[in-house]
Formats: structure tokens, sequence, C-alpha cells
């Protein structure tokens, strides 16, 4: 499992100083970002190879709020990985306790045609040994 620790802002808020449901897709966007950099690639470095990892499913279950100076942390795991696209659980959470569950679907893609792209075999096999970290847990 990946972490991602990270301090909510005044920016983040409502008036109320609950967080926008829609921040916590890009939280969720930070954490996937990071996960790569420490497998070993970045967003970058996969645009130079005409390449990118996008969006193409998103569903949130929204437990409880966040609010102004909460500290969270983003966990990610990897559930399955295909040709083109893995399934990736990211739970939002305030210390243990789950404030927001995100089922997210990324699909790579050649940045040039905008087409479907197969996920080149390191990055490939670096997503599958963080699902076979999943399995082997549970």
């Amino acid at each position: 499992m990946h972490t991602y620790s990270f301090q909510i802002y005044y920016e983040d808020t409502d008036a109320g100083g609950i967080v926008y449901h829609s921040n916590y897709l890009k939280y969720a966007e930070r954490a996937r970002s990071e996960l790569l950099k420490e497998m070993g690639f970045s967003n970058t470095m996969l645009l130079q190879r005409h390449l990118g990892l996008v969006v193409h499913r998103a569903e949130l279950d929204f437990k409880k709020p966040a609010k102004l100076e909460d500290t969270l942390t983003v966990e990610t795991t990897v559930d399955k990985v295909a040709g083109a696209s893995a399934l990736l659980t990211q739970t939002v959470r305030k210390n243990k306790e789950e404030l927001v569950l995100l089922k997210i679907q990324v699909v790579m893609i050649d940045t040039q045609t905008m087409a479907p792209a197969r996920i080149p075999a390191d990055v490939k096999e670096k997503l599958e040994k963080m699902q076979e970290k999943v399995l082997k847990a549970s």
C-alpha cells in the first residue's frame, strides 16, 4: 500500500470549513502521481514516452467529512492490472478513520493519438508487484 499525507487548507473547504467534495478527486490524483514517482516513474517521464495515465472511471463513497486543518492520508492499493488499465482503491483517512473510499480505473493512453495503449512492461511489472502485496495481505 502506498500512502500520501497532506493538510487541509482554507482553499480546500466550503464556507462551513468542510472539504468540498470534488477536492477528493484532486487528492487521489496527487497520491497516484506520488505513487508513480516512488515506483521510479513520473508523469513527465511518461509524457516523454508519449504516454499518460488517465482516469476512465471513478466511484466515490463519502462516509464522513474532512475539515479545515485536518491532516489526511490517501492510501492507494492496486487491485487489478490489465493490458492497458489498472483498477485502484484509494482510501482517504483522518488518523485511522475512513472518510472517503474511491474506486478508480486508470487507462494508459498514447498522448499523440489519445487512444488506449498497453501499459509499458516496466510500469506494469511494478503495478503487478503492488497488486501481489494486496493479494498476499487478503
